[in-house]
């Protein structure tokens, strides 16, 4: 999306810096930063959600949420209107993150084959700094970030798999997450809430990253519940992550 490729700064910056220099020096080194502003690599934010019908977005003629900032990026950026999903979780992830049909590479659920290169490794051989946040469920080992190409991450069911008997919405009330090897919240917090975890997280992650010369590339994972009265908290907090993309990087 063209709101994501932040390409003012370093204009501004090229003509600061002109004025200091004599006029064919300054032309040369505004032209020269200006080029190098027109290919820079732009940053991506990449949100995959479960759970969530084409219905529910404002763009695409759903009534029943509200999705202001969905649907600027909507307005604004490129759709993909004609595409297919898969109806679980994990197939999903796999096929999207390989970019291959699941016939080729899916082996199971809550996994994915460690011979599988994801565009998180392709983001890393590009030079971009890599980021994961939300739900994993690909494999329980927390080297497998790192592996699958990404730097940093904050996730849920890494090493730590959901106990439906006994701590059924950990991922929500009091939550058990993982970021970069360390339990998180730590120590464990029955107050807490999972999605402002993973939404501080991502918060600080783009602020520490979007003013560098080095590109990043963020990929979240959000779960929606399957009640409604969850899914419809999940649209509103889908609805404030895009809101603060598009006041960050917009």
């Amino acid at each position: 999306m063209k709101k994501l490729i932040a390409t003012a700064p370093l204009l501004l910056g090229a003509t600061i810096t002109a004025s200091l220099l004599p006029a064919t020096t300054a032309t040369t080194a505004t032209a020269a930063t200006a080029a190098a502003a027109e290919n820079k690599k732009p940053n991506i934010v990449f949100i995959l959600i479960d759970d969530m019908g084409y219905e529910c977005v404002g763009a695409c003629g759903g009534a029943a949420y509200r999705t202001p900032n969905i649907d600027a990026l909507a307005r604004d950026g490129v759709r993909f209107t004609h595409a297919w999903a898969q109806p679980l979780c994990t197939p999903s992830r796999v096929e999207l993150m390989t970019g291959k049909y699941n016939y080729k590479n899916y082996v199971d659920f809550g996994f994915m084959n460690q011979d599988q290169k994801t565009f998180g490794n392709l983001a890393q051989m590009a030079g971009y700094t890599t980021a994961i946040a939300g739900k994993w469920q690909l494999g329980a080992n927390s080297k497998l970030p790192a592996h699958f190409g990404f730097d940093t991450y904050c996730l849920w069911q890494l090493n730590y798999k959901n106990n439906r008997k006994a701590v059924r919405y950990e991922r929500y009330a009091d939550p058990l997450l993982e970021e970069d090897g360390k339990i998180l919240p730590d120590p464990r917090d029955p107050d807490a809430y999972g999605p402002d975890l993973f939404e501080n997280y991502v918060e600080k992650f783009i602020d520490a990253n979007k003013d560098k010369d080095k590109p990043f590339f963020l990929q979240g994972l959000r779960r929606f519940a399957s009640n409604l009265l969850e899914i419809s908290e999940n649209i509103f907090l889908l609805d404030k992550c895009a809101c603060f993309v598009l006041s960050r990087l917009g």
